[in-house]
């Protein structure tokens, strides 16, 4: 599956997950009323619930954002491993990458200079760089220029906060730093929109310009 249409399945994941949340949130839990279900199934939805379920969407558009780095940087690798690379093919940005990748994996050829790197062919077979739980647009925008990716920051400002909020937010409850249902409380609907929104459309200005990174082989040295 293309890094776009990954992407865009993941993205229609959120809207309907956004679409039950809603659904849930307009419940009026305090008039102690059951959705029923069929013959005597029946379900009574308390703030906490409503509350806990908007948390768990902050879980959810947080993993979108690191699944789709993680598809962009693998499809970067796989590429270059398409197109038979050897270290000296590589951009410096790449090298760079792929001597930190020999180091983090305890490779003994990490120790060798770049003149005995030369001839060696490159298979990146984990990520080069450990990004679980910190992406932000400040760190996304780092681990792509360090493979040589130069990401458009024009609209930075307008989505960072979203970004900051969603992986502070979800580290504090993957740490147990904070109940669900507290997490959840002290967000609206609307605000749970706009993350999504600046979310969805920030990634997507990420899969746009990862793809004509790979289409220009910008990973590759270029000559002077």
């Amino acid at each position: 599956m293309t890094i776009q249409k990954s992407f865009t399945k993941r993205a229609d994941d959120i809207e309907e997950t956004l679409n039950l949340v809603k659904f849930i949130a307009n419940i009026e839990s305090h008039r102690n009323l059951p959705i029923t279900f069929g013959e005597g199934s029946e379900l009574y939805v308390s703030q906490e619930m409503q509350c806990a379920l908007k948390a768990q969407f902050l879980v959810v558009l947080y993993n979108i954002v690191e699944s789709t780095v993680c598809d962009c940087l693998n499809s970067f690798y796989d590429s270059i491993a398409d197109d038979n690379l050897t270290f000296a093919d590589l951009s410096d940005e790449m090298r760079d990458v792929w001597k930190k990748y020999l180091k983090r994996t305890s490779n003994p050829d990490f120790k060798k200079n770049d003149t005995e790197l030369m001839g060696m062919t490159i298979r990146f077979e984990r990520l080069a760089v450990n990004i679980s739980g910190s992406l932000d647009i400040r760190k996304i925008v780092d681990v792509f220029s360090e493979h040589g990716c130069r990401l458009d920051e024009t609209n930075r400002e307008k989505y960072s906060n979203s970004f900051l909020v969603v992986k502070n937010k979800r580290n504090h409850l993957a740490h147990g730093n904070v109940s669900f249902s507290e997490c959840g409380s002290n967000y609206l609907v609307s605000d749970l929109e706009k993350f999504k929104s600046d979310i969805l459309d920030g990634m997507q200005e990420v899969v746009t310009q990862a793809m004509e990174y790979i289409s220009n082989k910008e990973y590759k040295h270029k000559a002077p």
